[in-house]
């Protein structure tokens, strides 16, 4: 398992406490060590998983981004791969911060919709639930390759 999501709003400000208990029976239970990311949304939540020491509980709340996130390379931002990555840097992005910080016009007229996405989540607005369940219906089965240059 890659990752997962868990919806913890209801714990209220027991969520660090939770956190270490599920962290604790997983080591304990299943034999294998996890990095948990706290957040208010499945993306920073997301984000703040990937931060290094590893095997250890990370936060990343709104207030926290400038100094967590903002630095880090664009690269590193959910949904920005080598391709994107290389044409912000034709803009002079670099970082999570700069692309933050741009004008979304120019993204949106330069990375079309993928520009707004990736200004949203540079700027930590990601309103995707949390699955009640496991299950989805399959409407479909594809297959997709990932090619290496812009088609």
């Amino acid at each position: 398992m890659d990752e997962c999501f868990m919806d913890a709003t209801h714990f209220k400000d027991d969520y660090k406490r939770v956190a270490m208990r599920l962290k604790m029976r997983i080591t304990q239970e299943l034999g294998f060590n996890v990095n948990i990311g706290i957040s208010t949304n499945k993306l920073l939540a997301k984000m703040a998983s990937d931060f290094k020491p590893k095997d250890t509980i990370h936060t990343l709340f709104k207030e926290e981004m400038p100094l967590k996130m903002w630095p880090l390379p664009v690269e590193d931002l959910f949904m920005v791969g080598r391709a994107s990555a290389a044409k912000l840097r034709k803009f002079n992005i670099s970082t999570i911060g700069e692309l933050a910080t741009t004008d979304i016009n120019l993204l949106k007229s330069k990375l079309h919709s993928h520009g707004k996405l990736i200004y949203e989540y540079a700027n930590g607005i990601d309103n995707s639930e949390v699955r009640e369940s496991n299950y989805l219906e399959v409407k479909g089965i594809g297959n997709s390759t990932t090619i290496a240059y812009d088609v």
